[in-house]
This record gives C-alpha cells, structure tokens and sequence, in this order.
C-alpha cells in the first residue's frame, strides 16, 4: 500500500519560516507603493494550504494578476532562503517516515510548487524515503484530488492512505476512494476532516494506524 501525504502542517511546520517570510515579501511590497498596513498573517493563516494562486487573490485582492504572480516569487525565494536557516519538521517526521518506508512506498502530494518541496526533502534528507513529489503545478486545475488521481494512475497504486491537515486532502482522498488521516497538529479544524478514517495528534501516532 502507498501513502501520499501532504506538507505544510502534516510534514513541514511552516510557522517556523512563514511569518519572516511574508513580513519580508509585504515589506519590499510596502516599500515599492503596492502595499499599506500591516503584513496580514492572519489572513494567511486561515488559508494555508490552499493554492498559491488563491493565497494572492484572497491577500492582495487589489493587485493584478502580473503583481500577484511577482510577489509570489518573492515570497517563494524569502520561504527558500529560511528552510535552510529556521525551518523545521513536526516531531518525529523522519524516524516515522523511514518506519513506514520499509513496506510502503510514500509521496509527497502538496499544494506548494515543486521547487519548495524540493527545497524541504533535500534539506532535511528526506530523500531515501520518498518515492516522488507530486506538486500541484502538475494539474491545471489546481485541484488536490485531481493531483491524487494523476499520481495513482502514473505510478499503478490502487491502494492508498492519504495524511493531511486540510479540507483538500480529506476530499482529495474521499473523491478517490482512498483512506484518509487527519493531521490535527496542523492548520486545519475539525470541520474539515469529516470523512477522515482517525485524527492523528502527532505524526508519529501514524504509525499505530498503519502497519
């Protein structure tokens, strides 16, 4: 059986590099007259998770695409630079994965563009137990559960866990018959994992789900 889990509040604590992240993006913002105010980290905090092109619309509703697709690029390279320097796994991530990897193949399936999550397995030599990254440029449509059915098909899997923290994850893997596992530790609330098959309270509490 394979296991695709999600990034950002499931594997990777992005509160250890969002907030420097954006309060630098909204400053060379602020500093080229195309923003007032404060940096809105609560704004972004409710909707972490969803695409990127989401999180630009809904923070800076105001701004053109082109602005949009600009400041995401700052963003990215500021979230880049940080990995590196603060940035952080949930406990146990790692000796979790490698248990799981002895009889599972697992991917990473995620609403962040591939060059973060490149950036994150590299960094925290995740590598030797992550069979692919499925990052959700893949798809057009921007659409986690389409994104799970492009990797079931590409990689032959007919049975599979999924593990998130979001509303498009459990959805994701409802849509495509697959079991799915709330990360509770993460971003999401209680509303968005109806359907999940347990909530998980840490990550390595998955692996007394999964044998």
């Amino acid at each position: 059986m394979a296991i695709l889990f999600d990034m950002d509040g499931t594997l990777f604590d992005t509160n250890t590099v969002l907030a420097p992240a954006l309060d630098a993006t909204f400053s060379e913002l602020r500093a080229a007259g195309l923003w007032q105010g404060a940096t809105p980290f609560d704004t972004y905090t409710k909707i972490m998770g969803v695409p990127l092109p989401v999180v630009w619309q809904t923070l800076c509703p105001a701004h053109t695409t082109a602005q949009h697709v600009a400041s995401n690029t700052l963003f990215q390279q500021h979230l880049h630079e940080m990995i590196t320097t603060q940035g952080a796994l949930y406990p146990g991530v790692r000796d979790t994965l490698a248990t799981l990897a002895e009889h599972h193949a697992l991917y990473i399936v995620s609403n962040g563009n591939a060059p973060y999550l490149d950036k994150i397995v590299t960094h925290f030599e995740l590598t030797p137990y992550i069979t692919a990254i499925y990052s959700i440029d893949r798809v057009a449509s921007g659409d986690k559960g389409e994104l799970m059915r492009l990797l079931l098909t590409e990689q032959g899997i007919t049975e599979a866990s999924v593990v998130g923290d979001r509303r498009s994850d459990i959805e994701g893997a409802l849509v495509n018959g697959l079991t799915a596992y709330a990360a509770s530790y993460g971003y999401g609330s209680q509303e968005e994992w109806a359907g999940a098959q347990a909530v998980l309270s840490d990550f390595p509490s998955l692996k007394k789900r999964i044998t």
